[in-house]
């Protein structure tokens, strides 16, 4: 339980505040002031007073966010407007990229991370999990916790060689198996069975899933890994996207809420810290497209209003930029607590 909590908001809050990271560092890059960087939200804990930012500690871990400075009048040293809002709408547009853009930074340093240093999932040990009853493992004294040395003479690296070397046999007569069974080894005859439902041999053993052999490549392969597998999400998610667009995917069934979030992450923790990573990396790409969709309140909803400020050659009503971020924030609230029913329904039935 004390795994699952501190997995929540570990990932929530990585996500979030790299993203929000980006537009400080963007920010920053310009001279536009930012007079509160908070890591959590609610009720101040701590604070760290920098240069021209408060670094502030906030009671809710659940994300942070960047304040930005809403005087229009003030100007920096080389004379340039100190609020983001005085700004030309190219700048405003690389600051709202800025967060999207770190979330997708992040997700190639995690796969990078993954691929090199921890290593992935490249193959089980040929240790049996399992037999099945009446199996015919199970009549040549096969046990879980065997590991299958050879077969026919043939060593066994891993448990995918199993398939390859039964699926040469041709009819069912009698192989030799050399097992491991707690350091001595036993010879046993078995005698595979075609399957007509599978429609190959099987003698009836599962892998045992614990016995992982991790593959680990080197630092650069990683790295164009993390690009590569951030690129295919990417992609995945905005064909997703445009299918619930268009009616060609089930909004339901691709929309969860905070609570199946949650319970995902929660779930993920107890399988295991590479997981988490992927699950990291893959809910910090999601968070990025999210935050493109072109809806008032998110970073691709104020891009839209900027390309049209660009347009226009002169900015939106600030009165009435404030009034679509508001419809943008009361619809998100009204689709978290539709998506939050939905995701109850479920655990409660």
């Amino acid at each position: 339980m004390i795994v699952s909590i501190i997995a929540i908001v570990a990932v929530l809050s990585v996500i979030v505040v790299i993203h929000e990271y980006g537009h400080l560092l963007a920010a920053k890059s310009l001279g536009i002031s930012v007079p509160e960087f908070s890591v959590g939200m609610g009720p101040k804990l701590g604070a760290y007073r920098g240069k021209d930012t408060e670094y502030t500690l906030r009671a809710l871990p659940i994300g942070g966010f960047c304040r930005f400075d809403d005087d229009l009048e003030k100007l920096d040293e080389a004379g340039r407007p100190t609020s983001i809002l005085s700004r030309g709408p190219w700048q405003k547009i690389f600051v709202s990229l800025a967060g999207p853009l770190m979330n997708f930074i992040l997700a190639i340093l995690l796969f990078a991370v993954l691929f090199s240093l921890i290593g992935v999932a490249a193959d089980y040990e040929p240790v049996i999990g399992q037999v099945s009853a009446g199996s015919p493992a199970e009549e040549a004294g096969l046990l879980p916790g065997d590991r299958i040395v050879s077969i026919n003479g043939q060593l066994l690296e891993g448990w995918s060689d199993l398939t390859p070397i039964l699926q040469k046999e041709t009819g069912e007569r009698p192989l030799e198996l050399v097992i491991d069974r707690q350091g001595q080894e036993i010879k046993l005859m078995l005698t595979p069975r075609f399957d007509e439902t599978e429609n190959r041999m099987l003698i009836g053993v599962v892998v045992d899933q614990t016995q992982v052999i991790k593959a680990r490549f080197g630092l650069w392969e990683g790295i164009k890994m993390g690009i590569s597998q951030t690129v295919n999400l990417i992609g995945l998610l905005i064909q997703t996207i445009l299918q619930m667009v268009t009616g060609k995917a089930s909004v339901s069934e691709n929309l969860s809420g905070p609570v199946a979030l949650v319970q995902t992450i929660s779930q993920t923790a107890s399988s295991g810290f590479s997981n988490t990573v992927f699950l990291t990396a893959f809910l910090s790409v999601n968070l990025g497209i999210m935050n493109l969709l072109p809806v008032p309140g998110l970073d691709g909803g104020k891009i839209l209003l900027y390309l049209v400020e660009a347009v226009r050659g002169r900015p939106l009503d600030l009165e009435k930029e404030g009034w679509l971020n508001l419809a943008g924030y009361a619809l998100l609230i009204v689709l978290m607590i539709a998506l939050t029913f939905k995701d109850l329904a479920k655990v409660f039935g």
